[in-house]
């Protein structure tokens, strides 16, 4: 039985496809943001960033709630805590255009800092029903992006399962 949830999360009775992928999105000399761990199911995907370097301790919520295509985290530098620390910065959108105007909605899971690394995990429904995914990341005067094919996602959508439906 498929339980009824919040699309602003997965569906927690769904083992979700992999799609194989590690990006560095953007690097300096003092903090790097790594595109990792993307999970696909009908509904939409998942995805981690992993920033590390310079920056540690704490993480927050720049937009609670619901984001259109984007969403941010703050990370306090454990050496400048006099100093404005730098925010991360990340934007999804859609490259493709469907039949009708389909919008990257974007949504924060979890986000934490420790020992220089700050991880954050993100939800993003709908599928893109064609084309590419951009993904954008911004930390200070840092930027980057990666363009992660549709396709893939889209066929890891197709391998996500119903708990117990293993086929053992």
């Amino acid at each position: 039985m498929i339980q009824k949830h919040d699309p602003r999360s997965p569906g927690a009775d769904l083992i979700p496809g992999d799609v194989d992928l590690f990006v560095v999105l953007a690097e300096d000399d003092r903090v790097a943001v790594i595109l990792d761990r993307v999970r696909a199911q009908p509904a939409g995907f998942e995805f981690d960033l992993l920033m590390v370097g310079q920056v540690q301790s704490l993480v927050r919520v720049m937009h609670p709630g619901a984001v259109e295509g984007s969403a941010g985290l703050r990370a306090f530098a454990a050496s400048a805590l006099g100093e404005e620390p730098p925010v991360l910065d990340c934007g999804v959108q859609f490259a493709g255009k469907g039949p009708g105007p389909v919008e990257a909605r974007l949504h924060m899971k979890s986000g934490f800092s420790r020992d220089g690394e700050t991880d954050a995990s993100f939800w993003v429904r709908p599928l893109p029903p064609v084309g590419d995914v951009i993904f954008t990341v911004t930390v200070g005067d840092l930027t980057g992006s990666a363009v992660i094919s549709g396709n893939d996602l889209r066929s890891a959508a197709t391998r996500a399962r119903r708990l117990g439906a293993s086929g053992r």
